[in-house]
């Protein structure tokens, strides 16, 4: 017996990355797992023919979440499937870095969408489910760049902010109906966007994407490492079970200690 048997989990953003990572986790426990992508089609299809080795409860729904009208359709087939959705994670998400001078009022509306207005759209869609059974589940999957801001990452940083905000609000609203909404705030991540900088600054300075990143996280991080998808998803789980029912509207910080590391340098270090 899983700890998920009787939950329908629709994970946006989940054919790849911390994504896919939390599908398949809970995949793992029992649950039926939607799996949403909005592009790389072949990448999709390996991820379906993997989870379905693992369980025949995989449904993979092509949407753009960030747009309505993919909302409902994926939303309908859905209910089609599986007669709606207990527990929502909102991960979808992109970042792409500009100077904020600089910054293309297209992309920024871009970046918006993808990053906080797919919580919202899908948030409110299922939600009719959860009100009804009188139980659910919302976990936004946010960033430290929501809590501290980022040079270069002005949208992302405002977007995942926001997001945040969002998990407290429909926290308030939501809770007379036994619905509970957290955020998790990740450091970076061992992801092909998580990676993406150490990418740039590979082709920039000749250095191997791995020893640029080892370099980032001794000095940016306390456990001196990159994060694993998996160790998000953990936190996810946790918050999506039974046992967690006491927790909302909080955000948990997954960072390796990136957020408070500068405590690290002490007094003492000054003299």
């Amino acid at each position: 017996m899983g700890r998920f048997d009787d939950k329908v989990v629709l994970v946006t953003g989940s054919t790849r990355g911390i994504g896919k990572a939390i599908a398949k986790m809970f995949l793992e426990e029992g649950a039926s797992v939607v799996l949403n992508y909005r592009k790389k089609a072949d990448i999709a299809a390996e991820t379906y023919k993997e989870f379905k080795a693992i369980s025949d409860k995989v449904l993979l729904v092509k949407a753009d979440v960030s747009k309505k009208e993919d909302v409902d359709n994926m939303f309908r087939e859905v209910e089609s499937e599986f007669s709606g959705v207990d527990i929502l994670v909102n991960n979808a998400g992109l970042g792409l870095a500009y100077p904020f001078t600089q910054f293309p009022e297209d992309l920024w509306d871009k970046l918006m969408d993808i990053n906080l207005k797919s919580a919202f759209l899908c948030s409110k869609r299922a939600s009719r489910y959860m009100i009804n059974r009188n139980w659910g589940r919302i976990i936004n999957i946010s960033s430290v760049a929501g809590l501290l801001g980022i040079s270069m990452l002005s949208a992302y940083s405002v977007a995942k902010a926001g997001l945040i905000g969002l998990t407290r609000v429909l926290a308030i609203e939501l809770s007379q109906y036994n619905i509970t909404v957290n955020a998790v705030a990740a450091g970076l991540v061992n992801t092909k966007l998580g990676l993406s900088i150490f990418n740039l600054l590979s082709q920039a300075t000749g250095k191997d994407v791995e020893e640029i990143s080892s370099e980032w996280a001794k000095r940016h991080t306390l456990i001196g490492r990159i994060l694993e998808p998996e160790e998000i998803a953990r936190v996810v789980l946790f918050l999506a079970d039974e046992d967690s029912s006491g927790i909302t509207g909080q955000v948990f910080i997954v960072d390796g200690g990136q957020t408070i590391v500068e405590g690290r340098f002490g007094v003492d270090e000054m003299f």
